[in-house]
C-alpha cells in the first residue's frame, strides 16, 4: 500500500481511531498519547498504526486515518472556510471597512 487514503480499516482499527478522535486526536497522535489511551481503555498497542510507514509522520508521531466520507470531509472544509471568512468580515466591520 503506497497511499494513505487507500487504507481500509478493520472494525477494531476504526474503534481505536474513534477513541482517539473522542480524546481530541484527529490528525496526528504521539506514542505518549497512544500510551494514555491504552492505560485508560485497556486496549492493545495499535501495531497496525505504529509499524506501517504510511502512517508515520515523524519519529514517535503517527497520522490517524479519517473516518469521514469524502462528502463529509468536503463539507467540513467548506464550513471551516466560510467561518474563517465570517470572522474576517466581522473584524473588518469593527474597523470601519
Amino acid at each position: 500500500m503506497k497511499n494513505f487514503e487507500d487504507y481500509k480499516m478493520t472494525p477494531r482499527q476504526e474503534k481505536f481511531v474513534r477513541l482517539a478522535n473522542e480524546w481530541g486526536f484527529t490528525n496526528k497522535i504521539t506514542r505518549k498519547q497512544i500510551t494514555l489511551l491504552q492505560a485508560h481503555y485497556g486496549i492493545k498497542k495499535p501495531a497496525w498504526l505504529m509499524k506501517n510507514t504510511v502512517f508515520r509522520y515523524e519519529r514517535g508521531v503517527y497520522k490517524l486515518p479519517s473516518l469521514l466520507t469524502v462528502e463529509e470531509h468536503i463539507e467540513n472544509v467548506v464550513k471551516a472556510f466560510g467561518e474563517e471568512w465570517d470572522e474576517r468580515d466581522n473584524e473588518m466591520s469593527k474597523h470601519g471597512y
